[in-house]
């Protein structure tokens, strides 16, 4: 993206021109609406039988939110630098996918700790021993976001905290000098 980045909003607008006839755009928004309709359908359906107003008032708030989100997309989006959208967008991915890096280590840590593995990858590095529901805790709600998008966790071993700072630095570093 840092590559293209700067030249991605022309390559959408050629693009776009060369496709512009009325009825292709017609027919690729009438393919999108009707893919989410059917997800939307088969989503909503088992609960209908439970509480048709409720599911009802639901879908027609979760329509109205829609509508005003694109609203607010459309009208931003036409004001957003997109080279500094996607550079920013690029850090979040960053994030997330070192957590989920910290994630896999920490589950192939608890397989090779189950299988009798007991170097030093599982010395614990820190526990913050907090109750379970403690919003920092895993389990609450700060704590599970964090975890979700960073990484976060109120005990860490060795080897997952070496992997997850390893590929954070080393991606975040790749991504900097990409968009300078």
């Amino acid at each position: 993206m840092a590559r293209v980045g700067p030249t991605i909003a022309e390559n959408i607008k050629k693009h776009i021109t060369i496709i512009s006839s009325a009825i292709g755009v017609a027919y690729f928004t009438l393919i999108i609406v009707s893919r989410e309709a059917i997800e939307t359908v088969l989503l909503v359906a088992p609960f209908l039988s439970r509480n048709p107003v409720l599911v009802a008032t639901g879908v027609l708030a979760g329509a109205i939110s829609a509508i005003a989100l694109a609203y607010i997309f459309y009208v931003a989006g036409r004001k957003i630098s997109l080279r500094l959208f996607f550079y920013y967008t690029s850090l979040l991915l960053v994030f997330i996918a070192s957590g989920l890096v910290g994630y896999s280590v920490h589950e192939l840590l608890e397989w090779a700790r189950d299988r009798g593995y007991t170097g030093i990858l599982l010395v614990q590095v820190y526990d913050l021993d907090l109750p379970e529901f403690h919003f920092l805790s895993n389990e609450g709600w700060i704590g599970s976001l964090l975890s979700v998008l960073a990484g976060y966790s109120d005990e860490m071993k060795f080897g997952r905290l070496v992997a997850q700072l390893l590929y954070l630095l080393s991606s975040l570093v790749v991504v900097i000098r990409a968009y300078k």
